[in-house]
């Protein structure tokens, strides 16, 4: 009985990561987000596949997150990704850290995408200053493959986040990078800093709003 238990809540614990659809009071379509001019610097993408289990592994129903950066106007996404098995144009970064235009982004990816919005506007210099560090992770950073290991490792406090990064990590260091996170952050040892993010509300004087899900097309599900 207990046995049959154990398999019962896991295999619940696996639906619910995997293949379980959140459910959003707001939804938008990318035309409409991307034309109204709603996104502002320091919003979170948050992204759910239904083709890997990548959720599984790591324990949280979000697989990826990026931070969004107005340039000029056009909404970019600072995102650090696997690279494996994705064709690269020659101007991609081969380390694994992009910046891209977030509409093409989300109408290319394979699954859910979903916008956890920043509460207030950050000022100019906080936004000039960012860049200074989206340019230095873009030209230092790359992605690291052993994610399960080394969230053990800076778990364990065995080591912190580096220029060898995930998502989850990424957004973290941006987030303090912008005023928006304590640096204390850095040296609270986190398993996964993805799942950390996506259920992230208070910040620096400002503050996530509830989750919009982003509709890419009239007839998406």
């Amino acid at each position: 009985m207990i046995l049959l238990i154990i398999i019962i809540l896991i295999l619940t614990w696996i639906y619910y990561l995997q293949f379980y659809k959140i459910k959003t009071k707001e939804s938008i379509f990318i035309d409409d987000l991307i034309n109204q001019q709603l996104l502002k610097t320091g919003d979170l993408i948050l992204f759910k596949a239904y083709n890997n289990f990548n959720s599984i592994f790591h324990g949280s129903y979000f697989g990826h997150v990026g931070i969004v950066y107005m340039q000029n106007g056009i909404p970019m996404i600072f995102e650090a990704n696997n690279i494996d098995n994705i064709s690269l144009k020659k101007h991609h970064s081969k380390d694994g850290i992009f910046l891209t235009p977030l509409i093409d982004r989300i109408k290319k990816y394979k699954g859910k995408c979903f916008l956890k919005p920043i509460y207030k506007q950050l000022d100019k210099s906080t936004h000039d200053h960012f860049y200074n560090f989206i340019e230095f992770g873009l030209q230092n950073m790359k992605y690291d493959h052993a994610v399960f290991s080394r969230g053990i490792c800076r778990y364990l406090g065995i080591e912190k986040c580096g220029k060898g990064t995930d998502c989850g990590q990424l957004v973290v260091l941006s987030l303090i990078n912008l005023g928006l996170l304590s640096e204390h952050e850095y040296d609270i040892p986190r398993l996964h800093h993805l799942k950390y993010v996506s259920e992230l509300t208070d910040l620096i004087n400002n503050n996530y709003m509830p989750l919009i899900e982003i509709i890419d097309h009239p007839f998406a599900e």
